[in-house]
């Protein structure tokens, strides 16, 4: 779904309370099952990390809803409506958002795998959102489970295909949500098994190409006793070299509902003009001498003539 980061904040996004009845129903209709799914109202709050407009469902949107046994999707049908197709069935009025995440129950106990990779699409949040519906009602409203990061680059050069992000916790893989609770339920933080759980990759599909650039993405929701230790993020081409690059050692905290924007990142700013190469390969010395700088160029490109001993013309290219 599209924009549907673009009010979350520490205000509170979707008030309408959701029903909690779990009874099992039964709508046939010529084989096709039509519900509708709420957004909820939003409150317009003028701080720092809100964006301007409104959520809303957009073309490619699907939901699923769960049949006792597994999650079916349904499609949007009508954006305007909030309307969603799907096969008719039993359902026990529990849908989730969105459906190509992989969601399971074990139990009473629901659980979604975080992808490790997303493919860039404009606005696309990736706001992970549960809801339940009363019985012989086809009526959901979505509550977000899960806070969401914003990350904004201008003046991107061609070659940039992925978007890097890295933090100190799990932000890929499994994670138990407990019992269903709209409005209340949320992805954990939790401590990564490897550093693989603690990265995510944004693709750009080829030839898509913006000047200026939002990538969003899930947050697991902080707690009392554990926090985010800082992160990094970069653009790279298809060597995985980085055109950009930006960091932080601060620590900080992500609730439910709640988007963290940081600051947009201008690509011709993201690194100094001159990178120094402190040290060399056959001496133990530190310098910085003109004779090792590598200065950024047209598109970013760091390039010099090294100097370094026992090396003649040694020339080290380097993308920002």
């Amino acid at each position: 779904m599209k924009k549907i980061g673009l009010y979350l904040s520490t205000a509170t996004m979707l008030l309408i309370a959701a029903c909690s009845t779990k009874e099992n129903y039964t709508v046939p209709d010529n084989n096709v099952f039509t519900v509708t799914a709420c957004l909820g109202e939003t409150v317009e709050a003028r701080v720092a990390i809100s964006d301007a407009g409104s959520p809303s469902w957009q073309t490619g949107d699907a939901i699923a809803l769960y049949d006792g046994t597994q999650f079916v999707q349904f499609t949007l049908t009508d954006a305007a409506t909030g309307t969603f197709s799907g096969p008719a069935g039993t359902y026990t009025g529990l849908a989730v958002y969105p459906a190509d995440f992989t969601w399971t129950m074990d139990g009473s106990h629901l659980s979604v795998n975080l992808p490790d990779t997303y493919t860039y699409a404009q606005a696309q949040t990736f706001a992970p959102m549960v809801a339940y519906s009363q019985p012989g009602e086809s009526d959901f409203v979505f509550f977000p489970v899960a806070g969401l990061y914003k990350f904004t680059f201008t003046d991107i050069p061609e070659g940039v295909s992925e978007f890097k992000f890295a933090t100190s916790e799990k932000i890929n893989g499994s994670f138990s949500l407990g019992i269903p609770d709209p409005g209340n339920t949320v992805i954990p933080i939790a401590g990564a098994a490897n550093d693989g759980e603690k990265n995510i990759t944004v693709t750009i599909p080829s030839g898509l190409r913006q000047n200026e650039m939002s990538f969003y993405f899930p947050a697991p929701v902080t707690d009392a006793s554990r926090k985010y230790a800082g992160f990094s993020v970069s653009l790279a081409g298809d060597d995985g070299v980085p055109y950009a690059e930006v960091a932080s050692s601060k620590t900080f905290e992500v609730g439910r509902k709640q988007m963290l924007r940081f600051k947009s990142v201008d690509c011709d700013d993201a690194l100094p003009a001159k990178i120094y190469l402190i040290g060399g390969c056959f001496t133990q010395s530190w310098t910085f001498s003109e004779s090792t700088a590598l200065t950024r160029g047209e598109g970013s490109v760091y390039t010099g003539e090294v100097d370094i001993v026992n090396s003649e013309g040694f020339k080290m290219y380097f993308n920002n």
